[in-house]
């Protein structure tokens, strides 16, 4: 069901839970101008879990809930902010009413959640208020908070008079989203999370990559005690990222991105050795696999099957809740070889790049997927024989 302008006015939830005030009781309040450019960045940096929400489209809810608390915090035992918590939350995830969805999807249309990232809206005030009361058993009381006001400045009649006001409080040295007075979003018929473009100046530039471009780094101990330096490098491709012109959110893309064919670099003493990442297909004509990563990552490397030779995998979405994976092995002169995986090993590792593999068996694996028809996470074998990984069929 639709709702129309989604208000919430903060007056109550400061105080809620914790007493009515005096009236009597004698209080200053000072309010003291806050450069707006600071505080377009402070806003800017909160409201970016807004576009990222968006542009991921959904997902899986522990991801979802890391990118939103990351901006506006966890749940919290205070009834107040735990309402406004879950109101902002359900905005964007409607279908989450009883908040046990294990996958969610972003309300598709009927609302608008405005942000300085986007056109005709911005931010007009900003100031700092500091509460002080005068006496002694009221001072519990006491408040400072940097305010932010944002207003659609534009002549849309579905926006007219939108304003949102942000409080922030102080924690140590840095402003620390506390809760919001005004409208958290607009409903209404022809309206989208994308209704309004996103600001040019919010975009990223286009950013030359120096090839080969390092997304992994790992170690590998062989069975002599040498050591192998093993790098995932990037030999021809492109950067983009969520403010790039023409960004398409799917589940195969990031908040930043570096997509393109890809290598194993390993180094062994004197020694360097390259192997190319393939996909599945002829090996009499074998063709280069595109793959994408939003930045560095660590390279899990140890002897999963026993054989002595340390592994690896490598891994990407297949889908909002399963990753595909790609397994090498290093060998005794340091060189890395890939293995057959077939179709690849799938399974839910909550966009882990890269696994270690549990054997449970002689030549062995099991990872666990989840199942959005079974709304459960499943268990899946793999066989493993030499060079050659396949799916075990009961």
């Amino acid at each position: 069901m639709k709702r129309a302008l989604c208000c919430i006015l903060m007056f109550a939830l400061l105080f809620s839970g914790c007493g009515a005030k005096p009236e009597e009781s004698a209080k200053t309040v000072t309010r003291e101008p806050f450069d707006l450019a600071d505080a377009e960045k402070i806003l800017s940096e909160t409201e970016e879990c807004v576009v990222g929400l968006v542009q991921a489209g959904g997902g899986s809810r522990k991801t979802s809930l890391r990118r939103f608390e990351k901006c506006y915090g966890g749940q919290t035992a205070d009834s107040a902010q735990e309402n406004l918590w879950r109101e902002i939350w359900r905005v964007f995830f409607d279908s989450d009413a009883d908040g046990t969805a294990e996958t969610l999807q972003i309300v598709s249309s009927g609302f608008f959640f405005p942000t300085v990232y986007h056109e005709g809206i911005e931010v007009a005030e900003a100031d700092v208020e500091t509460v002080s009361y005068e006496k002694p058993e009221d001072r519990w009381m006491d408040s400072e908070f940097l305010r932010i006001l944002e207003r659609y400045t534009g002549d849309d009649p579905l926006l007219e008079g939108f304003w949102r006001r942000s409080f922030y409080r102080k924690a140590q040295d840095s402003w620390v989203f506390d809760h919001l007075e005004g409208q958290i979003n607009i409903g209404a018929d022809g309206l989208n999370f994308q209704y309004l473009p996103y600001k040019e100046r919010y975009f990223s530039a286009p950013r030359e990559l120096g090839f080969p471009y390092t997304v992994g780094r790992g170690k590998a101990t062989l069975i002599d005690g040498s050591v192998v330096e093993i790098a995932l490098e990037m030999i021809d491709g492109v950067y983009y990222d969520v403010r790039s012109p023409g960004f398409v959110p799917s589940a195969f893309t990031f908040k930043t991105n570096y997509e393109g064919t890809y290598q194993i670099r390993s180094t062994k003493g004197p020694l360097t050795f390259t192997c190319p990442i393939l996909a599945d297909g002829d090996d009499a004509n074998p063709s280069w696999r595109r793959l994408n990563f939003p930045a560095e990552f660590e390279l899990l490397v140890e002897d999963f099957n026993g054989d002595g030779n340390p592994d690896f995998t490598i891994g990407q979405p297949a889908s909002s809740s399963i990753w595909s994976y790609l397994l090498f092995s290093v060998m005794e002169d340091g060189q890395v070889e890939q293995a057959d995986c077939g179709e690849g090993i799938f399974a839910s590792a909550d966009g882990a790049f890269s696994i270690p593999l549990e054997m449970t068996g002689p030549e062995e694996f099991t990872v666990s997927y989840y199942h959005n028809g079974e709304a459960a996470y499943l268990p899946v074998r793999y066989s493993w024989a030499g060079n050659v990984v396949r799916t075990k069929t009961e």
